[in-house]
């Protein structure tokens, strides 16, 4: 019995102890009006202000909204958490009824002004969305802010569809002087744990690194964080959609040497390949940034090919011509006839059981297109052979 007693005793104690620890509504507000109210947000919260003031820097990367290669604009969702400790605020927990935490108004206490300093849209700065800080009693403040950043971002195009991009965000604190305030990252100072996949670009790696600027003489005028963000862009929609169709039809334009001449069709095949290489050629350059130092290795194989059919047009042309040509007549005048006289000599030596049956034209027409034919196969396969060489070993 006794024992009861004294068991519920002790309980009733912690119960007051713990009532006494949380503290009331009126110990929080007379917290507030004794070390909140009173300060001024625009000094660093240092009792010697002679001190440079550390903040801890950490960004928490959600999603990678957008890339646009056109603007060289990335768009990202992203936490920014940002600690640091307030001298001015700091207070003995036990004359406050036991409050440890509070969460003052981001306008009633000093905090950073983070700026990023490669953004592209000014009418977004950090901080003016939804801000909480919160603090404890030995002046330890915890500020998370969410960041809709839109940065510029220098791209390599060059590899393109199977590129691999680093972007830079640099970061520095608006408003700081000689070194008043220094940022420093912490755990990294990057986190991808809460990161959500994008469709088009998958997140390779992350990093973090704290630098000073300096002037001539070495002092330091501001301190920056710099976060590399590296992404490689999934190619499989594109191989399918474009890359696929161009390899199928720069390899389809050989066949202009295989239609006979007497269809009809030889040349309007060839114009058709290449009206459709040219359609592609606009396509690609539609997503390329309009400024690069780097042009894509894509491009420069479609442009080859377009030369190649524009070559396919012009001697399916010249094969068209030999066939419809008149064989009556003698005129070597011309290059071009003195050339046709040779090879149909050439032709007469190596098928003169075959001349019996077919006119001179349609040998030296079917001959020419054998030889076009193994031409333009061989170099459609090495222009083909180096593109590859270009996007997967050469770096």
């Amino acid at each position: 019995m006794l024992l009861n007693v004294h068991t519920n005793q002790l309980f009733l104690l912690l119960i007051l102890f713990a009532k006494c620890l949380a503290g009331t509504d009126w110990d929080t507000d007379r917290l507030f009006k004794d070390k909140v109210y009173p300060l001024n947000p625009r000094i660093r919260p240092l009792k010697d202000q002679s001190e440079t003031l550390v903040v801890y820097f950490k960004l928490n990367i959600m999603a990678i909204i957008d890339f646009d290669e056109t603007l060289q604009k990335l768009s990202t969702i992203s936490w920014l958490e940002l600690k640091w400790r307030d001298e001015l605020i700091a207070w003995n927990a036990s004359d406050y009824g036991g409050v440890m935490h509070i969460s003052p108004d981001s306008d009633d206490i000093w905090r950073p002004r983070p700026e990023a300093t490669h953004s592209i849209d000014e009418s977004n700065p950090i901080g003016q969305g939804f801000i909480e800080i919160h603090v404890n009693n030995y002046g330890d403040a915890t500020w998370y802010a969410k960041v809709n950043l839109q940065t510029f971002c220098e791209i390599d195009t060059s590899k393109y569809p199977f590129d691999t991009q680093t972007c830079r965000l640099d970061f520095m604190n608006w408003g700081s002087v000689n070194g008043g305030v220094a940022l420093k990252t912490y755990k990294g100072g990057i986190s991808e744990s809460d990161f959500c996949n994008n469709g088009e670009w998958q997140l390779v790696s992350s990093s973090a690194r704290d630098y000073d600027e300096e002037n001539s003489n070495g002092e330091i005028l501001e301190n920056h964080i710099e976060i590399a963000i590296t992404i490689k862009r999934r190619p499989s929609i594109i191989v399918l959609t474009v890359l696929l169709p161009v390899i199928l039809l720069s390899f389809t334009k050989i066949c202009a040497f295989i239609i006979p001449a007497s269809s009809g069709e030889k040349l309007s095949f060839s114009i058709t390949i290449l009206l459709s290489m040219a359609i592609y050629m606009s396509s690609i350059n539609s997503v390329m940034p309009e400024t690069t130092d780097e042009i894509s290795y894509l491009a420069i194989y479609i442009t080859s090919e377009l030369v190649l059919n524009s070559l396919v047009v012009l001697m399916s042309s010249i094969s068209l011509a030999i066939y419809h040509r008149d064989t009556s007549e003698n005129d070597t005048s011309s290059p071009l006839n003195r050339l046709l006289r040779c090879l149909e000599c050439k032709v007469t030596a190596e098928s003169m059981y075959n001349i019996k049956h077919t006119s001179t034209s349609r040998l030296i027409s079917q001959k020419f297109d054998t030889i076009c034919l193994w031409i333009v196969f061989g170099i459609t396969t090495s222009v083909m052979v180096i593109f590859v060489f270009a996007i997967f070993i050469w770096d």
